[in-house]
């Protein structure tokens, strides 16, 4: 990316209830599971005479903005029958992820030599452990760190993921420009991160709306305001009445019930207590008072068995879809509050399932989810840009497409998307950003407290190598209206405008052959292709 007048980087190659789904294990590759993970970064294999847990690394996330200082605080645990006193070093390495041809999922680990070593003394007595406090320098080289403790023959374990980033300057906006998956909101701000999408499920057990799962609800809602992040809130299935007072499996010809994924559907009856529950969050938490500006129904129903459990039919998504907006622009009245109502993570469910017969919902539809529609965004759909109702133009806002899962890939689609129309990108794995798992879990380990009590706790949330690469882009691209395409091929040439219209505030991103980053590439915009509201509002000198 290169900012006008300024700066230069070039890509050649370019909580609470309801969890967001996960892809299944064959597809992700996260943390150890990443291509020549342990050879690039010479770990011993976990049986080795020790093991390490990180406790405190300075910062939210192991996100260092220029001029921070990294302090580690972690735990050496000996594995061993006999104490072992030595000296150690930790080693910081440079690394980075890079993509496999012909795969979005799996991330290339390489290493880029080690910067830095400390020199450590390790006393321990058999099956004990040694707490270790240290600062270490790091490079102020943007990009993804790695420290690593040394026992020579003992071995080399991780001792924690850290990035050096860009300190990103993205405003407090009602529609933010570029999402990821929720997280704790200290560690999104951190990257310049301002909207996500939240899993809630829709918990009524008994017919009554679980206090106790609002006030947690609204905790959470508080911190992420706090950060200014907002949020889209989703949806789905949890302890509601149900028919038959369970979920449904699919049936074989036989009426044999199958595994796999179930109905969550709730009973009709259940839809007033429904309307409540959406009213009450967009009430108590929508913009501008909260972090809420959008609401959608379920991840991915798709008609026959969705992967989130949504397995009835579209005229029964219909109802529920209604009874949501209704609540939703009954709340935004109550309230003086700005939420928007959205559907249905793909530009197909939502002509399916709101669009068949007519274009009577159109008045609830402000903006689509989709997920993984590449270039195929639905940004050109007359009905939906010549909307006047509510919000007007029907929004385009990417949920999930995580398909830039390595540093280099990151950059190329958020811009290839924001120019193909998307009025917000995501782009990413959130797994692969930090150090969680494919089932939006943090690490773990059995950590000693101060009496010598072994306790399973949680390490806290660190930052792999693309986490600087997204500071990176909101630090560039971020909120930036895009302009123009300048040139299309080998290279791409994308022309984003400055903040507040300051011409010295705007970014080049130059990107090479697109078919590594998307799966669609004959299938690409052309040149000369511009803004719709450029479109909308030619240039004062009368130029086209």
């Amino acid at each position: 990316m290169l900012r006008t007048h300024s700066r230069f980087i070039a890509p050649l190659i370019a909580f609470l209830f309801f969890a967001v789904p996960s892809v299944s294990e064959a597809q992700m590759r996260t943390g150890g599971g990443m291509k020549d993970y342990n050879r690039a970064l010479r770990l011993s294999d976990r049986q080795s005479s020790f093991s390490v847990a990180i406790l405190d690394t300075g910062k939210p996330g192991s996100i260092f903005h220029p001029g921070d200082v990294p302090e580690l605080k972690f735990q050496v645990q000996n594995r061993t029958d006999a104490p072992i006193k030595q000296k150690a070093k930790l080693e910081l390495l440079a690394y980075g992820t890079r993509g496999i041809p012909g795969d979005i999922w799996q991330p290339e680990v390489f290493a880029m030599g080690v910067v830095g070593e400390t020199e450590i003394d390790i006393d321990m007595p058999a099956k004990g452990y040694q707490n270790v406090t240290v600062k270490i320098t790091m490079p102020e080289k943007f990009g993804g760190y790695m420290a690593i403790l040394d026992m020579g023959d003992g071995g080399r374990q991780s001792v924690a993921a850290m990035v050096r980033g860009m300190k990103p300057e993205v405003p407090r906006t009602q529609f933010p420009m570029q999402a990821l998956d929720a997280i704790d909101p200290a560690i999104l701000e951190r990257m310049g991160i301002r909207a996500v999408r939240h899993g809630v499920s829709f918990s009524a057990p008994n017919g009554k709306i679980d206090e106790g799962r609002m006030r947690r609800l609204a905790q959470e809602m508080e911190e992420f305001h706090k950060h200014g992040v907002t949020v889209v809130v989703q949806f789905g299935a949890g302890d509601h009445p149900q028919p038959l007072g369970a979920p449904r499996p699919w049936l074989d010809d036989k009426g044999v019930a199958l595994e796999g994924k179930m109905d969550h559907a709730w009973l009709p009856s259940a839809d007033p207590v429904f309307g409540e529950f959406v009213e009450r969050i967009v009430r108590d938490h929508g913009w501008p008072k909260g972090p809420v500006t959008g609401v959608i129904l379920w991840n991915e129903p798709w008609e026959g068995t969705s992967i989130s459990g949504w397995q009835a039919d579209m005229l029964r998504y219909r109802e529920i879809f209604v009874t949501m907006a209704e609540a939703t622009h009954r709340a935004n009245a109550a309230a003086k509050s700005t939420v928007l109502v959205g559907g249905c993570d793909s530009s197909t469910n939502t002509w399916d399932k709101l669009f068949p017969d007519g274009d009577e919902l159109i008045k609830y539809l402000d903006f689509c989810s989709i997920h993984y529609q590449g270039m195929t965004a639905p940004v050109l759909f007359k009905l939906w840009n010549d909307r006047k109702a509510g919000n007007g133009r029907v929004l385009i806002w990417d949920t999930e497409s995580w398909v830039a899962n390595t540093d280099d890939r990151l950059a190329g689609v958020v811009a290839s998307n924001r120019a193909a129309g998307y009025d917000r990108s995501l782009g990413i794995f959130i797994g692969n950003v930090v150090t969680i798992d494919n089932h939006g879990n943090s690490p773990r380990a059995r950590i000693f407290d101060e009496k010598g009590e072994a306790r399973e706790r949680g390490l806290g949330i660190q930052a792999w190598p693309p986490a600087s690469a997204m500071c990176a882009v909101q630090s560039l691209i971020g909120d930036r209206p895009f302009r123009e395409i300048v040139f299309n091929g080998l290279p791409w040439v994308y022309r984003f405008d400055g903040m507040d219209q300051n011409p010295d505030d705007g970014t080049i991103v130059i990107l090479g052959d697109l078919g590594g980053v998307f799966d669609q590439p004959n299938n690409m915009l052309f040149r000369g292709v511009r803004s719709l509201a450029e479109v909308a509002s030619p240039a004062a000198d009368g130029s086209p």
